[in-house]
């Protein structure tokens, strides 16, 4: 049986929930696997729904994103041209400010409610995802 991505978002959310682990390594570690998880549904989809091949690598990240912005992904998201933009933005989001801080800038702290508003963002992208 394939790995379900989903699972990732279930990990942070027990992770980030789980008093034994109330550190900010365990928080930023929630944010990357909720962003992760929504790639990976997300890259899926386009895959498997819109036939759009993703390549492997850094760039899959930056194609996955502008495959929800293409017209014809429209009918099969939240269904207005509009809401197409939106359910991009928040997987760039999670990208940018929440996944890319959290695994990269050492500067920036991340206490429990930064990891559970990247968790809801996550949560949100995946109900618009059919």
């Amino acid at each position: 049986m394939p790995f379900d991505p989903k699972d990732f978002l279930t990990l942070a959310k027990n992770l980030c929930n789980d008093v034994n682990y109330n550190n900010e390594s365990a928080f930023r570690t929630c944010i990357s696997r909720a962003y992760y998880s929504s790639f990976l549904v997300a890259r899926t989809f386009l895959e498997t729904r819109h036939h759009m091949p993703i390549p492997h690598g850094p760039i899959a990240h930056k194609k996955v994103v502008q495959g929800l912005r293409k017209r014809n992904v429209l009918r099969t998201l939240i269904g207005s041209y509009h809401s197409r933009h939106i359910v991009a933005d928040i997987l760039k989001e999670l990208r940018v400010l929440g996944r890319n801080k959290a695994d990269y800038d050492l500067a920036v702290y991340f206490p429990r409610r930064s990891a559970s508003y990247w968790i809801r963002q996550a949560e949100a992208f995946m109900r618009a995802i059919p």
